[in-house]
């Protein structure tokens, strides 16, 4: 059977004409090494980086997802303020910064990714949003609210953040009283009211100019104080020029941003087809193809689908590099226990080749995934919390006696972690509510 041929514009380390094969073992033992599911990352810091970003919508799945890729040198221990290695590089040493980026989702990413994603998906939503900002403004009845008010009330913000450091929504709109106006914003059955703090500090955290800190109450709380981020960074990251409209998405710097967030991307998911990339990013096919062309992205082929994928052009894979080592210590057997809304599961489009036929038991009608078991990298099962928040666990899918015992043992250890506290996903899947009814 003749080779699949590299894409035009792509290339092969080799044979710019032969699109080399990856086997689905390679990619799950890539997955388990890049990702670190078996618990082997170092830090939080680390840990964030191995994912690019890690999804902060649920905001207890990053303290979740970063505490099961530690799994082998920290204890996993839950405090009020959330798991605290995590905690320390958000809100202490800072390494880490979230914001709203891919797809308009809120992740938590490293400050040295920062101006990537920033300029390469956070700018374009924030031009979007500013728009419909001023629209929705202009197109107000009430002159007590000037459609020009926008840039003044930021720039007073900003001020208020850099003097008096982290506020709430709340503390801020006493302080610059009209973020508190209300506006209607939407149009049709979805119009609505809101104040105008809660669309002008989210246009103003997507362009940088501000960022969320600790949140309001316990590491559950998605309602986050706000700060300055020129005050909250020693070494603030990097950011685009908040000048930029939606119209200015074509131009050199934008497509160079887009190409610099594709080799990330396919550092840390590749191999990964234009459908995954088109997914993640949330890009047109068009600027996808041209992105993975102005990186010389190297085409391979997936032995189980056949279809043709992408990684760097200086992956070790197309040398034929496959890594082979896997397992937590030394049982040969990688298991961890990823949260609701893991970028692992969710960096990917067609995830077939490590979810199998469970698709209708871990994910919500929104696409959006529970709680999950993973064993060498693929989804066996998922768990929950019972009422009494004791974790319970359900196999979809068979596996031997030692990763029954590496089940039953993460399990005690989350449970005893989480010290009685439940966490209920904030987006719940079919299996979860089922065990977390006591039902297996």
């Amino acid at each position: 059977m003749p080779q699949p041929k590299a894409p035009p514009g792509c290339r092969n380390r080799n044979d710019s004409s032969v699109a080399p094969t990856v086997t689905l073992a390679a990619r799950r033992t890539r997955l388990i090494q890049r990702h670190h599911l078996d618990g082997s990352a170092p830090d939080a810091t680390s840990a964030i980086h191995s994912v690019l970003g890690m999804h902060s919508s649920d905001p207890t799945t990053p303290h979740l997802g970063v505490l099961a890729r530690m799994a082998a040198s920290q204890p996993a221990v839950i405090s009020e303020r959330g798991f605290d290695p995590l905690d320390e590089a958000l809100h202490f040493s800072r390494d880490l910064w979230r914001l709203h980026a891919m797809r308009r989702t809120l992740f938590i990413i490293t400050t040295d990714d920062g101006p990537t994603v920033h300029g390469a998906a956070s700018m374009n939503i924030a031009a979007q949003e500013r728009r419909r900002l001023h629209r929705w403004l202009a197109d107000s009845q009430d002159p007590r609210i000037p459609a020009d008010i926008v840039a003044d009330v930021s720039r007073r913000t900003i001020e208020k953040l850099a003097t008096d450091g982290p506020m709430s929504s709340q503390q801020l709109s006493q302080s610059v009283p009209e973020l508190a106006q209300r506006i209607t914003v939407g149009s049709g059955k979805w119009k609505a009211e809101q104040s105008l703090a809660s669309r002008l500090l989210l246009v103003m955290a997507l362009e940088g100019g501000i960022t969320r800190t600790e949140p309001l109450g316990s590491w559950r709380s998605s309602q986050y104080r706000w700060a300055s981020i020129d005050h909250w960074f020693s070494d603030p990251p990097t950011r685009a020029s908040p000048s930029r409209t939606a119209e200015d998405n074509d131009d050199v710097a934008a497509a160079q941003g887009r190409a610099r967030l594709v080799a990330r991307y396919l550092e840390s998911c590749g191999p990964a087809t234009k459908a995954d990339i088109a997914w993640w990013t949330g890009w047109s096919a068009t600027k996808v193809t041209n992105a993975l062309t102005a990186i010389e992205a190297a085409a391979v082929t997936l032995a189980d689908t056949g279809d043709i994928a992408f990684v760097t052009a200086d992956d070790d894979i197309i040398a034929g590099a496959d890594d082979d080592h896997v397992g937590n210590s030394n049982s040969g057997t990688a298991v961890t226990f990823l949260p609701s809304l893991d970028s692992t599961p969710m960096s990917y489009r067609d995830r077939s080749w490590y979810l199998g036929e469970h698709q209708a038991a871990l994910f919500d009608r929104n696409g959006n995934i529970g709680p999950t078991i993973w064993v060498n990298g693929r989804i066996i099962g998922g768990w929950a919390q019972s009422d009494d928040g004791v974790v319970v666990t359900h196999l979809l899918d068979k596996v031997d006696a030692t990763a029954q015992r590496l089940i039953a043992q993460r399990a005690d250890e989350l449970t005893s972690g989480l010290n009685g506290g439940v966490v209920v996903p904030r987006f719940r899947t079919p299996l979860e509510r089922h065990l977390a009814a006591g039902k297996q």
